[in-house]
């Protein structure tokens, strides 16, 4: 079985998990599967872990397009061939690029698909309006301990990058060995300092 097929069946886990469920109605995280509002999110290669693991905070609520438009929960990474990247869940993308352009400049989408996976810390979106604000900490302990830790035992070998500062404090939080950069998303990846960490990253990857 490969590493994917088991991120796959943990999510299959999650899904049924009647405590993860009680826990997030408690808390008010929104909880539909029909539309979309499950837990996800994590891609990569298909063939063997991710050199890279980018580790956000969690997913952005659906937008209307993505309601219609759902991507896997867990799948194979394609970080940049066939986006709308005008797209309120795609425009991110172009961030994550421009700090692995300065790793591989040549050949920069291929080789993100062959060697960057992405997840995050916690698979359930905050509510609309909502997204700044922390993941009570009883519900993420909860997933941290329950079923984070094991995705990143399926990626031992795997090095990872915490996109903002919520990620990367979850990550601190398990003594979890991890590179750091501003957020890919807004509205953290709008101020100018964003940018210049992506690129320091990128080269200090190089």
């Amino acid at each position: 079985m490969g590493y994917l097929d088991g991120i796959q069946s943990l999510q299959k886990r999650m899904l049924v998990d009647s405590e993860f469920k009680r826990l997030c109605e408690k808390y008010n995280i929104p909880w539909a599967p029909d539309r979309g509002y499950e837990p996800r999110w994590f891609a990569g290669p298909e063939a063997s872990p991710p050199r890279f693991l980018i580790v956000m905070a969690e997913p952005a609520p659906i937008s209307p397009t993505e309601e219609s438009h759902l991507l896997p929960a867990v799948g194979a990474v394609n970080w940049l061939d066939g986006y709308n990247f005008k797209l309120l869940e795609h425009y991110w993308r172009l961030n994550v690029k421009a700090l692995f352009g300065e790793m591989w400049p040549d050949g920069t989408s291929s080789m993100m698909n062959l060697h960057v996976g992405g997840t995050c810390t916690f698979w359930m979106s905050l509510p609309h309006g909502k997204t700044t604000q922390t993941v009570p900490r009883e519900l993420e302990a909860f997933f941290v301990e329950k079923y984070f830790l094991e995705i990143l035992a399926l990626c031992a070998n795997s090095e990872l990058i915490a996109a903002g500062g919520k990620a990367s404090a979850r990550l601190s939080k398990y003594n979890i060995p991890h590179r750091k950069c501003w957020a890919f998303t807004r509205p953290g990846c709008n101020r100018a300092e964003a940018k210049a960490s992506w690129m320091r990253l990128g080269q200090s990857l190089r």
